[in-house]
C-alpha cells in the first residue's frame, strides 16, 4: 500500500468551497437511506454556507476549532474536515460538531489524525478554558461512525430522536472525558 501524504491544518476562508464539496459527497454516502435527499441538501446548504463556515473559521481558538485534512503534492485536495466548538447550551463541555472524510479516503488513518489534532488542541487549553468533556450526536444507524467514536474512548450516554422535515431520525449522544 502506498504511503498517503497529507497534512492536518486549521481551516482557512479559501477552503470553504472544498469543505462544502466534501460535506455534500460525504452526507450523500453517509445518510443514503437515512435522511431524505432534499433534507440533506437543505442541511448542507445551510450548515455549510459560506457565512456559517467563515464564522466558524473566524472564531478559531476562541470557541471553535476547525481542521481540514489536505493531500500534499502537485494537486493538493481537501479530503476531510472536523470541527469542535463550545456551544453555550453544553457549557462547560464542547461538541464534536462534525467530522467527515470523502468515502475514498476513509479507513486510512486520516479521520483519526483529524480527531487527535483537535483533541490535543483542546487538551492544551489552559484550565478554565479547557472543556471537561467532549460530546457528540450520531445517527443510530451510522455504525461505522459509532465504532470510530467508541474506539477513541467515547461512551454512550442516551438515545433520542430528531424531528427532521418529513421524518424522524434516531440519534445517540456520546461523551468523552477530556
Amino acid at each position: 500500500m502506498n504511503k498517503i501524504d497529507y497534512v492536518v491544518r486549521p481551516a482557512r476562508p479559501e477552503d470553504v468551497a472544498a469543505i462544502k464539496r466534501v460535506a455534500r459527497e460525504t452526507w450523500a454516502a453517509t445518510y443514503d437511506g437515512l435522511i431524505f435527499p432534499e433534507v440533506q441538501d437543505n442541511f448542507v446548504n445551510e450548515g455549510y454556507s459560506p457565512e456559517e463556515l467563515n464564522y466558524s473559521i473566524s472564531r478559531e481558538g476562541i470557541d471553535f476549532w476547525f481542521r481540514v485534512a489536505e493531500t500534499t503534492g502537485d494537486r493538493p485536495e481537501i479530503v476531510g474536515f472536523a470541527e469542535i466548538y463550545k456551544r453555550p447550551a453544553l457549557a462547560p463541555d464542547a461538541e464534536l460538531a462534525r467530522i467527515y472524510l470523502l468515502p475514498s479516503w476513509q479507513k486510512k488513518g486520516i479521520g483519526n489524525a483529524l480527531f487527535e489534532n483537535l483533541l490535543q488542541t483542546i487538551r492544551a487549553l489552559r484550565p478554565g478554558l479547557r472543556p471537561p468533556r467532549l460530546r457528540l450526536s450520531v445517527a443510530t444507524e451510522n455504525k461505522q461512525a459509532i465504532r470510530f467514536y467508541e474506539q477513541r474512548g467515547f461512551r454512550f450516554e442516551k438515545d433520542f430522536e430528531a424531528n427532521l422535515p418529513g421524518q424522524k431520525l434516531a440519534l445517540q449522544n456520546y461523551v468523552l472525558e477530556i
